[in-house]
């Protein structure tokens, strides 16, 4: 049934409970983890400075270098679950859009990401990543909080 699950993971808690959800479905289904992780032009957002700091992350390829090792601590935690079958993939730009642009260029069967949090009002004025992919997304795609 699921043979490809695309996981964004952004470093926040809901990106990583999403993660552990999204492994336990990689593992009994023997399916495929794709893990994306998707960084703009800006500065990092404020839940990873910490993690910059702790790093010594410097430089102009600071993003790319802040996206790997998400993607390190992403892909450890995900085989500590037992996921056999890992892909890493890094975008850049605006998130819902390279989310949708990546989960049809692997042929994801379902997108697993984690929910901001936004309460109804407030994600339904500003709209959030994850309710974006959800709207436009061919796939079946769960949000985890």
């Amino acid at each position: 049934m699921l043979k490809k699950i695309l996981l964004p993971v952004d470093g926040s808690g809901h990106a990583w409970r999403a993660l552990d959800f999204a492994s336990d479905l990689a593992r009994q289904y023997g399916a495929t983890l794709v893990i994306l992780h998707v960084y703009g032009t800006g500065a990092p957002p404020p839940e990873l400075r910490e993690f910059v700091e702790a790093e010594h992350l410097t430089g102009p390829d600071l993003p790319r270098q802040l996206a790997e090792r998400v993607l390190d601590s992403a892909e450890e935690r995900a085989r500590e679950h037992g996921v056999e079958s890992i892909e890493r993939m890094v975008g850049r730009g605006e998130p819902a859009r390279a989310i949708l642009e990546v989960a049809k260029s692997v042929g994801a069967d379902c997108i697993v990401m984690g929910s901001r949090g936004l309460g109804d009002l407030h994600g339904l004025l500003l709209g959030s990543v994850s309710h974006k992919v959800m709207q436009l997304a061919p796939m079946t795609c769960v949000s985890v909080r």
